[in-house]
């Protein structure tokens, strides 16, 4: 079982930016309560994952203050503020107790993958738990509705890192956001990589056309600006194009400027 969960992001303030994210079979998966990552642990709430793997059950016992997942003729029992839990009535421990939080059961996510053998994989660069369990198919009702992948990240990452390095975060928000305006616009094409490599009407990008373009390895700050602003955080409404000086004739059409950059719908 690949077991990263317990890398953390430390208390870097663009990482810090970015939600956390559970992936079930690659799709990412609608949270009533956010997870977060507490003594290295990352902390979900408890149904809302069980139910996305698949499990068949979920028993809480307000008298004890106990929830137990049931998968087949395996029970799991948890306690709030326990170390302990027991599978099949035999007593384990764990590194950290669950809790609640809003009203929501987390706990860590790290017992119950290794207690129902599911893979896990964290990515600290973009804060995602990733979850493999290919005899589940997960609810149509647990789905969020925006969903990407990871190479859409990576690209918007890398275009963000070229085209904003240096100039903040709020800039690179801003350009993020401008490559998925042109996505959802029908002069431009309509997926990330496609728009970063688009020469219709003229060579949009073209640090993109460099052979460095395509082994570039995005800062923290790009990443999380790409997350972001796939994750819905805009901060340049429709805006279409960007530039580091005026264009003389698009002053109309000026939306806003961010640390030097000018952004035009």
């Amino acid at each position: 079982m690949a077991l990263f969960i317990l890398l953390g992001m430390g208390n870097n303030t663009e990482a810090a930016m970015m939600k956390l994210d559970i992936r079930v079979n690659d799709m990412i998966i609608k949270m009533d309560s956010n997870p977060y990552i507490e003594e290295d642990r990352t902390m979900v709430p408890i149904r809302t994952v069980v139910e996305a793997l698949g499990t068949e059950e979920v028993v809480w016992n307000e008298e004890d203050r106990s929830a137990t997942i049931v998968v087949g003729e395996k029970s799991i029992t948890f306690k709030i503020d326990s170390m302990n839990y027991w599978v099949n009535d035999v007593e384990k421990t764990m590194g950290v107790a669950p809790v609640i939080v809003d009203g929501r059961t987390m706990l860590p996510l790290r017992i119950i993958a290794e207690e129902l053998a599911f893979d896990v994989n964290y990515n600290p660069l973009i804060r995602t738990v990733a979850i493999s369990n290919p005899s589940v198919e997960v609810s149509q009702e647990l789905i969020a509705t925006n969903q990407y992948n990871y190479e859409d990240i990576l690209w918007l990452a890398r275009i963000v890192r070229t085209e904003a390095y240096g100039i903040g975060y709020e800039a690179k928000l801003a350009v993020a956001n401008v490559v998925l305006n042109r996505v959802k616009s029908s002069r431009f094409p309509m997926s990330i990589k496609e728009v970063i490599f688009d020469t219709k009407y003229a060579t949009q990008f073209p640090p993109a056309h460099r052979d460095s373009f395509l082994a570039l390895e995005p800062d923290l700050e790009s990443w999380a600006a790409a997350k972001n602003a796939l994750d819905g955080h805009n901060n340049i409404g429709q805006s279409l194009f960007f530039n580091h000086k005026p264009f003389p004739n698009k002053s109309s059409d000026l939306y806003r400027i961010i640390n030097g950059e000018y952004f035009y719908y």
